[in-house]
């Protein structure tokens, strides 16, 4: 994987860093990350904190690659996170459904129990 790389722009009186992060397939996709800067903060400050933040997202990926190598098959994990993320909620809750019906209905009786005869006859 790529290391994570990004540049300084200013938006509405703020800077941001514009992130180039790659996933596995190697496309570049830009995150918007603000640093809560004001433009009268300084370009020398905006850009200590942007090699902060860039610093911070290239360790995250390099934990993800520690953990991603300790896996049999890399790049069936690498691949099943990625659809995981790209799907919506709704998606992934009628997967999950799907996955765990077994387990659901074997923990609730399939009828209500029924009522108890002698507390109605009280």
């Amino acid at each position: 994987m790529k290391e994570v790389t990004g540049n300084l722009q200013i938006k509405n009186g703020k800077y941001y860093v514009l992130l180039n992060l790659y996933v596995h397939s190697e496309k570049r996709t830009i995150k918007w990350v603000s640093l809560s800067l004001d433009k009268k903060s300084g370009k020398k400050l905006a850009r200590i904190r942007m090699s902060e933040v860039i610093e911070e997202y290239n360790s995250a990926q390099q934990k993800l690659m520690r953990k991603v190598s300790k896996k049999k098959n890399p790049e069936r994990f690498i691949s099943e996170r990625e659809r995981i993320q790209s799907q919506t909620l709704v998606d992934y809750l009628t997967d999950w459904v799907e996955l765990s019906r077994d387990r659901i209905q074997n923990s609730y009786p399939s009828k209500p129990p029924p009522p108890n005869q002698n507390a109605a006859n009280q």
